[in-house]
């Protein structure tokens, strides 16, 4: 199953911290007990995607770049204890403010 956010416009020259929380107590996807063993992070050529961390339950990394006027999908997969596997992506988009 994925799913699909929407992030408020980024600027081409900010440089963000975002995360993907699987362990959000709204809206839990992670099992009691279950932790995350592996994310990779993938993004739209033109945005640059670093400094992914893993902690808690939430995927955490550093978003920059970006062309103005221009839209970026940002996916997160994730592989957990129990050996599931899923996704979520988040869309990026760029403007001058």
């Amino acid at each position: 199953m994925s799913y699909t956010f929407t992030a408020p416009p980024k600027d081409p020259q900010a440089t963000l911290r975002h995360g993907i929380n699987w362990a959000d107590p709204q809206k839990p996807w992670l099992q009691n007990g279950e932790t995350i063993t592996a994310q990779s992070i993938t993004a739209t050529v033109g945005i640059t995607v670093d400094q992914v961390t893993q902690a808690n339950g939430v995927v955490s990394y550093r978003i920059s770049g970006g062309a103005a006027g221009a839209d970026y999908v940002v996916t997160c997969q994730i592989t957990t204890s129990q050996g599931r596997i899923d996704e979520r992506s988040v869309l990026y988009r760029v403007r001058d403010r």
